[in-house]
C-alpha cells in the first residue's frame, strides 16, 4: 500500500491518500481529509474512496 501524507504550516497533518493495488474493489484510492479548528484540534474527518472510474464517496465522521 503507498501513502501520501501531507502536513500544514504546523506539522498537522491534513490529509492521507493511500492506494491499495491488491483490492479488488472500485475502492483502490482513498484519501482521509482532516478538518481542524484553529488550535489544531481535529473537529472531523472526511474519507474519499474512489476506484479507476473515477466515481466516490465521502464518509464524514465527526469528532467530539
Amino acid at each position: 500500500m503507498k501513502k501520501n501524507t501531507p502536513h500544514d504550516a504546523k506539522a498537522h497533518r491534513i490529509a492521507q491518500t493511500a492506494t491499495n493495488k491488491n483490492v479488488i474493489t472500485d475502492d483502490k484510492k482513498v484519501t482521509t481529509y482532516y478538518m481542524r479548528d484553529p488550535q489544531g484540534n481535529v473537529l472531523a474527518v472526511y474519507e474519499h474512496k474512489r476506484g479507476e472510474s473515477g466515481n466516490g464517496t465521502f464518509t464524514l465522521t465527526p469528532v467530539l
